[in-house]
């Protein structure tokens, strides 16, 4: 039987964690792709917060509770870097609608876009390895089957 907590599928799969990151994230974005096509005017929600509801959404209520609590204590480590990486995507965006087009500020924005990418997977990983910990297995299983329904979506 695999145990989570002994480490030991975590040590036969070094990406797994930071794959169950990327995929969750990801799975933000599309949702949030398609949130943001919505009629209404006001504030938006960061992806991130939106991907977290549907992750907590999918849990057992004690789970949801605990996952919750985990990620809401350490938002003040991912949300800047999710923060920075929204304004990224905005600026690549922006470059590549540009008139006229600049390759070198397309390149400039994506560079830039890449870094915060990379800020906000590494702050969030620990987060959510923390947040994972605290999941009984059937939270974990429903995280995982979370993943795996936004894949398709994802990675053709």
């Amino acid at each position: 039987m695999m145990s989570f907590r002994s480490g030991s599928i975590i040590r036969r799969h070094p990406l797994l964690i930071p794959s169950l990151a990327l995929n969750l994230f990801l799975g933000a974005v599309v949702g949030g792709q398609l949130l943001n096509h919505r009629k209404e005017e006001g504030p938006r929600r960061p992806l991130v917060a939106a991907m977290l509801q549907e992750a907590e959404g999918r849990l057992a209520p004690a789970d949801a509770a605990r996952f919750h609590a985990v990620m809401e204590r350490q938002a003040p480590a991912y949300m800047g870097a999710a923060m920075a990486l929204s304004r990224a995507r905005a600026a690549v965006n922006q470059a590549i609608l540009a008139e006229p087009y600049d390759p070198a500020a397309v390149r400039a924005a994506i560079g830039t876009w890449r870094a915060d990418w990379i800020g906000f997977t590494g702050s969030f990983t620990d987060t959510l390895v923390d947040a994972l910990a605290e999941l009984s297995p059937d939270g974990r299983r429903r995280i995982v089957s979370l993943i795996a329904e936004k894949r398709p979506a994802l990675h053709p």
